[in-house]
């Protein structure tokens, strides 16, 4: 069930990003299949791995990710802005210019970068109190429409102003509504979302994962001199310390999730328990997938005794997933996964107990 070249996901990792030392990379396929190695190429076209004497190259054509088991253990500092780029990435840091062009953004190791009005999706400014940043997210989940919007920090509350940003800097910053412009101190500010670039998409092929939990898209990864150089999509070029990155993923042409398409029908049916809901993209209690530890972007979240079927119409050659228990339920659970084509049974799992880690399904 893979259209002419194309590879259906159940659950897929995280495609993760490159080294160029001998630390472990995990290369993960469209089949879900996984290699190891130390990454010693990583260009447009190819990623090689050496283990031992035996050197794997791997084409970006049959990859969905990398991941880097040597990545810095570190987190985002709350005490720094955070900026939300069109993309849906996001990177944090410390405001330290701004004009009509963009912000200049101070990151990590005294990193400095430009990002363009148009690439960003809102900025959150550090200080505020828990309502503030509840209304700012809240108003972020929902972006406006041609117009900005202000959170502003009052002593009466948070207050919601919608215009137009017109300035923005580390001290203060200008915003435009009810027919003027008026200053104000970027201090009392919670953050502001921006009309314009939280409606950009590029879909950009590369989603560099940084180990702090920062993320952005990019048009081209390679291995430079020992870094990872990046085509951003806010800047021309940026190269990234190699331990700075947790994971690469790729948007592989082939690969179309599963959860992506309408299914044609599904069903759960209890027999000592209510229905459960069939969640896709989460767990049954509406979590992330976390299987063996490993969290998934993309699956379906099914209690026993539950069936979705999906008409395909013969556009795909090939059916890959990673199923196993979720670790909610964990040392619960026992259960079997049946794929079903055409009338046939195409793979059966047998019974699969918690004990055991996740299993790859392939099927042609």
């Amino acid at each position: 069930m893979r259209p002419r070249g194309f590879a259906i996901a159940f659950a897929l990792a995280l495609i993760t990003s490159a080294t160029v030392h001998a630390a472990p990379v995990i290369a993960t396929t469209v089949e879900g299949a996984e290699h190891s190695g130390a990454l010693s190429r990583l260009d447009a076209r190819t990623v090689e791995l050496q283990d031992g004497e035996t050197t794997r190259t791997l084409s970006w054509d049959e990859l969905t990710a990398l991941t880097f088991d040597d990545a810095l253990n570190a987190a985002a500092n709350p005490r720094q802005a955070a900026f939300y780029l069109a993309d849906g990435g996001r990177l944090t840091g410390t405001l330290i210019a701004g004009d009509a062009a963009g912000v200049g953004v101070r990151g990590e190791q005294a990193v400095d970068w430009e990002i363009p009005w148009d690439r960003l999706g809102a900025i959150h400014l550090p200080g505020g109190d828990a309502e503030a940043r509840a209304l700012f997210e809240k108003t972020r989940a929902d972006p406006p429409t041609g117009k900005d919007v202000l959170i502003a920090r009052t002593a009466e509350g948070p207050k919601v102003l919608r215009g137009m940003l017109v300035a923005l800097t580390p001290q203060d910053g200008e915003f435009r509504f009810a027919g003027r412009s008026r200053r104000f101190s970027t201090a009392k500010v919670e953050g502001v979302v921006l009309g314009l670039g939280s409606r950009r998409d590029d879909q950009l092929p590369f989603t560099l994962e940084l180990a702090n939990g920062d993320a952005f898209t990019a048009r081209d990864v390679v291995l430079h001199e020992g870094n990872l150089r990046a085509s951003a999509s806010y800047a021309d070029v940026i190269d990234l310390p190699r331990e700075r990155v947790r994971g690469l993923r790729y948007r592989n042409p082939r690969v179309l999730p599963i959860t992506t398409l309408p299914p044609q029908q599904q069903q759960s049916r209890g027999i000592v328990h209510p229905d459960w809901v069939i969640r896709f993209d989460r767990n049954v209690f509406n979590g992330p997938l976390r299987i063996s530890g490993k969290t998934y972007d993309h699956g379906l979240g099914m209690h026993a005794r539950a069936q979705v079927t999906y008409a395909l119409a013969g556009g795909f050659e090939t059916f890959a997933a990673t199923i196993g228990i979720d670790d909610v339920v964990r040392p619960h659970g026992k259960v079997r996964f049946i794929v079903r084509g055409d009338g046939k049974s195409i793979f059966d799992s047998g019974p699969i107990a918690v004990i055991r880690k996740r299993q790859l399904c392939c099927a042609p």
